[in-house]
């Protein structure tokens, strides 16, 4: 029996010559966050009922530790081992990786979900989900990771945010609770409570939203300014929010331009023939809560609660438009319609292996 071995190699269509190191610190950071929580998953499952506001244990933090080996010259991968050469025959280690590689495979694919039918309901079972997810290079990027460890090799793109998003969601534990985003400014972060104090601008008032260990690196270094927070909405008497709990991510408002990848259609995957960038706006008609992207020239308006959804949503709509007027050959277009079909196809052209 071996340590478990994962090779994380990050790639992107047309120019690739530079990588933003934060990309590479998120994704391996996320990963030791992923492994952390399934090391509680797999051996002490007598302690998934404590809320993530907590640490993980710190016995489970130096076994699961993930190390990175020699990178590779001349290209960006980067090898990584879990464990240390003494737990090499360690059972708990082999059925965490498995958990993990069953995770990435979720992450990769639709309908992928052979490996987490024992995944526990609640908060760790999301964060686990969540953090896998976080491996993935961020929305609006370009770039897309290949793992390759388990006895596979998988592609995450930026849609692997949406898959473990959607499965985090149905391991709600107990009956069904409001979740959703609000848009506010960061007031106030107390470190030792692990909690924020945004003000919502619609209602003027202030909310106090509990967070994890993971949030943390969002927000360390973070001035004060716009957040979105997505978690378990508490309102008051009178219906209006109060408070935020059970948070499942912070994300820091970003109205950067969203370049565009690699997007996944029913027929493979499609990428921009150039260089293709969306510039983000602030609804100022919602009370600051909506961002929205506009691009006149394939009539296309899309409005969304966060950046990430935001990117989740262009995509969708430009699969739409490539599944309707270029793929669908036999539905007659009008005049229209062909002139967008020919649009289309001046700034997208098929990938031939959309596993690379």
């Amino acid at each position: 029996m071996t340590q478990p071995e994962y090779n994380f190699r990050w790639f992107r269509d047309g120019d690739d010559n530079e990588i933003p190191a934060e990309l590479l610190a998120d994704a391996l950071r996320a990963a030791q966050r992923a492994f952390h929580l399934a090391g509680m998953i797999v051996e002490q499952p007598d302690r998934l009922g404590e809320r993530l506001r907590a640490r993980v244990p710190a016995d489970v933090a130096r076994k699961y530790v993930l190390r990175c080996k020699p990178a590779i010259e001349g290209s960006y991968d980067v090898p990584t081992v879990l464990g240390f050469d003494e737990l090499v025959d360690d059972p708990y280690l082999t059925e965490a990786s498995a958990l993990f590689s069953a995770a990435v495979d979720a992450g990769s694919r639709d309908g992928a979900l052979d490996g987490l039918d024992d995944l526990p309901v609640g908060v760790i079972g999301r964060a686990f989900l969540l953090a896998v997810a976080d491996i993935a290079p961020p929305r609006g990027s370009g770039w897309s990771l290949e793992v390759d460890g388990g006895g596979a090799s998988r592609v995450l793109t930026e849609a692997a945010h949406r898959r473990l998003e959607e499965l985090a969601r149905k391991l709600e534990d107990g009956p069904v609770v409001e979740r959703g985003t609000v848009t506010g400014e960061l007031r106030a972060i107390d470190f030792a409570r692990r909690q924020i104090t945004i003000l919502h601008p619609s209602e003027s008032r202030e909310l106090e939203c509990s967070y994890s260990v993971a949030d943390e690196v969002v927000l360390i270094n973070q001035r004060l300014s716009l957040v979105h927070v997505t978690g378990r909405l508490i309102r008051d008497a009178s219906g209006r929010i109060a408070s935020i709990d059970e948070v499942d991510k912070i994300e820091i408002y970003d109205a950067s331009p969203i370049e565009m990848g690699r997007i996944e259609t029913t027929g493979g995957a499609i990428r921009p023939r150039q260089g293709l960038r969306f510039e983000p706006v602030q609804d100022p008609e919602a009370a600051g809560q909506w961002m929205t992207v506009e691009y006149p020239e394939l009539d296309l308006l899309v409005t969304a609660s966060t950046r990430s959804t935001l990117v989740d949503a262009v995509r969708d709509e430009i699969a739409f438009l490539w599944e309707q007027y270029v793929m669908d050959a036999a539905t007659p277009l009008s005049a229209s319609g062909r002139a967008l079909r020919d649009k289309l196809r001046a700034l997208f052209e098929e990938v031939a292996d959309a596993a690379r």
